[in-house]
């Protein structure tokens, strides 16, 4: 965190911090930094710092899944600081490893907590990883990163599912070109195309055309800002997008 934040040794400056002095070397030291991390928790006024303190310390505590007599505590302890983050309204929520940021709570439980947990298949961890990562930067405030991330995300599933069904593409297809292969092969059922269709359209042209409106061509003369409501748009559509095209390629034999 200090590196995160560019200080060179400490969270906290109070030089006030003790520790037992009857603990050994080891321990003292592991009590100086829980007490500066104590006392930097109480004290910053940044949300989110106080929200990197969250998530350091709940990633840290998911280690323990692996001890079956711990894993029921730690879900527990996810479970309520999900509970929490919704009664005080905050919009964050705990997912994955990382603390995302919930404008819908509806589109949340419905979307985009269920692609991550399709995504969590090893097959699809770039996608995962550019997917998280789009809201990571969705949720510091970086929305022209977000839109890119989410078009990586969404270009990476389509990718992947013509390397599972060693369907041939060039690595430099764009998500247009993929989709088209998607379909010739027959993956999106034709007895469906009227329903599909509409779907269709929101894949070619809502992800990549907002990714490529805002975020990804030089700015000219005038500063492009992209808005935040743009960036939630983009991480929704490419939610629903991905959990349609794995929830098909997963039923489609």
């Amino acid at each position: 965190m200090c590196r995160e934040y560019g200080w060179k040794k400490r969270l906290s400056w109070d030089e006030k911090i003790g520790y037992d002095s009857m603990a050994g070397k080891q321990r003292r030291e592991e009590l100086r930094q829980e007490k500066e991390l104590r006392q930097f928790f109480a004290s910053e006024k940044k949300t989110e710092r106080v929200i990197d303190v969250i998530e350091l310390l709940f990633l840290y505590i998911e280690q323990y899944k692996a001890d079956r007599n711990k894993a029921k505590k730690v879900n527990g302890a996810i479970k309520e600081l999900n509970i929490r983050f919704r009664e005080h309204g905050v919009g964050y929520q705990y997912e994955s490893g990382q603390i995302i940021k919930v404008d819908s709570q509806y589109v949340h439980s419905e979307v985009v907590r269920p692609v991550l947990n399709l995504l969590s298949d090893p097959m699809y961890q770039g996608a995962n990883a550019e997917f998280l990562k789009a809201h990571d930067h969705y949720r510091k405030g970086d929305y022209e990163s977000c839109i890119i991330e989410c078009s990586k995300a969404f270009e990476s599933v389509l990718k992947i599912i013509c390397d599972h069904r060693r369907w041939g593409y060039n690595p430099k297809d764009t998500a247009k070109s993929l989709l088209e292969i998607v379909y010739g092969k027959g993956l999106l059922p034709t007895h469906t195309k009227s329903f599909f269709s509409g779907v269709r359209s929101g894949l070619e042209h809502g992800v990549p055309v907002i990714r490529n409106k805002y975020a990804a061509h030089g700015q000219g003369n005038q500063k492009k800002s992209v808005p935040d409501y743009m960036a939630e748009n983009m991480l929704n559509l490419t939610a629903s997008s991905i959990l349609l095209l794995v929830k098909t390629n997963k039923a489609v034999a």
